[in-house]
């Protein structure tokens, strides 16, 4: 074990014990995305694949240099929010609810959106005559259960989930609606899960966390754990159905790890953890030409028709420089291949900007809007070591359709539970 890898768990495990303390906010943007990428780098070099390289000096330090910028942009917003008063996690859970939020237009909004989930999946599953649960090998074609157009209805998924849970939470009264409603979502969320897609459902699993987290006290350590059992449960239960004990030894072999068959199925978890760090610390020493935004912005591509087009074009290959079959780069991949060191060097750095700025506005006037806005930016940190949704059309679909929602149901997004002569508390 390197001097890198203990320095990174040694952080990774700070960031842990800190948390521990009374009053601190184990949900904050800095500590969340600094664990997370502590565990992802002190993974990578632990190097348990053959098919790992060691980096050189331009590859570590342009690794290393997007999280930095993004870790600096939310020190900046902390530093110039030092003196101003926050309310403290119970005061959050307590004056959220100052929100005012007509429940009845927000019931009919999910039955809105379930109504066009459901429309969408049923024509699709017409038009291509199958559900990738029930074929075999079925995760090989979950990525056909498109249809253009039609396509964003299944991406809507978790729109009704968090929606339901956040209707669930302000109704209580209509027993029947919030029945009604939970039962939308179950639906919404098994159909779903017949799809074998994951990252919606991390997406509502972290959305639905993190809205709990700041209006309720049911959050703690055990639930998270609980949670984390659960999602590492779902994935190899996505795995297990592409090919089951043949595949994992398969996966073992090609993926040429340094440690024992008999401890074969930790294959894939570590791959998808570390593989996406090794793409970019190889191919950010091969890039020879810049993109200039169309990937940061691929969803407008996708959105007006011209992606395949432009790719076509151009010659572009999506995922160039591969070590191997995993094909996700991170996030910053995207905007160095786009714009180079000025990309993950500016973009991160207004990215943290901007994720500080939620968070300190959701600590200052806890509202649902606001909330929904930073569990969306957690989700965005979180995922940051495997990839940037901030680029998908589904994520931007998402983003739009509840913006909406919570336009049409917010009477108000103002308060009497702001900060105003609060001392501060971290």
């Amino acid at each position: 074990m390197s001097l890198a890898t203990i320095g990174f768990f040694g952080c990774a495990g700070l960031v842990v014990v800190t948390t521990l303390r009374s009053g601190v906010d184990a949900f904050s943007p800095g500590r969340v995305f600094l664990f997370v990428w502590c565990m992802a780098l002190g993974l990578t070099d632990l190097k348990y694949s053959a098919l790992q390289t060691e980096w050189t000096v331009e590859s570590w330090i342009k690794v290393v240099l997007g999280p930095l910028s993004l870790l600096t942009g939310v020190f900046i917003v902390n530093v110039l929010h030092l003196n101003s008063p926050v309310l403290t996690l119970p005061q959050v859970r307590a004056r959220w609810r100052d929100t005012k939020v007509d429940t009845k237009r927000l019931y009919i909004a999910v039955c809105s959106v379930f109504a066009f989930y459901a429309i969408g999946y049923l024509a699709i599953f017409l038009y291509k005559g199958f559900i990738p649960l029930f074929l075999e090998h079925g995760g090989s074609f979950r990525s056909e259960f498109q249809m253009f157009g039609l396509g964003m209805s299944i991406q809507s998924m978790p729109i009704v989930v968090f929606f339901t849970t956040a209707y669930v939470l302000l109704e209580k009264g209509h027993k029947l609606r919030r029945l009604a409603a939970i039962g939308m979502s179950t639906i919404a969320v098994v159909t779903f899960l017949f799809l074998l897609q994951r990252f919606q459902v991390i997406l509502v699993g972290v959305m639905c966390l993190t809205l709990l987290y700041y209006t309720t006290r049911h959050v703690r350590l055990s639930t998270v754990l609980v949670a984390l059992s659960f999602a590492t449960l779902f994935f190899y239960w996505v795995s297990g159905l592409r090919g089951g004990q043949l595949f994992m030894h398969f996966l073992y072999v090609e993926s040429k790890m340094r440690f024992p068959a008999a401890y074969a199925f930790f294959t894939e978890p570590y791959m998808y953890l570390v593989m996406n760090i090794e793409n970019l610390a190889r191919s950010v020493e091969m890039v020879d030409r810049h993109t200039y935004g169309l990937y940061t912005f691929d969803f407008l591509g996708a959105l007006t028709g011209l992606k395949h087009w432009t790719r076509e074009y151009f010659g572009l290959n999506d995922t160039p420089y591969l070590v191997s079959a995993y094909n996700t780069y991170t996030a910053f991949w995207t905007y160095y291949r786009d714009f180079g060191v000025f990309g993950i060097t500016v973009i991160p750095l207004a990215l943290g900007v901007g994720a500080g700025t939620v968070y300190h506005g959701m600590r200052k006037n806890p509202t649902l809007p606001r909330i929904t806005a930073y569990a969306i930016v957690l989700f965005v940190l979180l995922i940051s070591f495997f990839n940037s949704p901030t680029s998908f059309l589904w994520f931007m679909w998402i983003m739009v359709v509840m913006y909406v929602i919570l336009r049409v149901t917010v009477v108000t997004d103002q308060g009497p539970g702001t900060a105003e002569d609060l001392s501060y508390v971290d």
